[in-house]
């Protein structure tokens, strides 16, 4: 299994992973970063705000960004898996 990163944007401060995490999958990242700006947009409601935007990159442990993946509220996850 692959480790990764998550790091979380949104219109507040910037979450950079400090723990990589074991996946066996996409479909197991693609959960968690659904998680992560689900977790993001809550955070923003909570302060007042809606987030224009809430991103999420995703590096492999020790390489470079395999997903990101961006979301507004109200509309659909999208997710860009680096190709190669």
């Amino acid at each position: 299994m692959s480790r990764f990163i998550f790091d979380v944007h949104d219109d507040g401060p910037i979450e950079w992973g400090e723990t990589s995490y074991e996946f066996a999958d996409r479909a197991e990242i693609e959960r968690r970063v659904q998680q992560l700006v689900e977790e993001a947009q809550t955070r923003q409601k909570a302060r007042g705000c809606s987030p224009p935007l809430t991103t999420v990159f995703v590096h492999e442990d020790g390489g470079g960004i395999v997903l990101t993946a961006y979301a507004r509220p109200g509309e659909d996850l999208r997710l860009v898996w680096a190709s190669g």
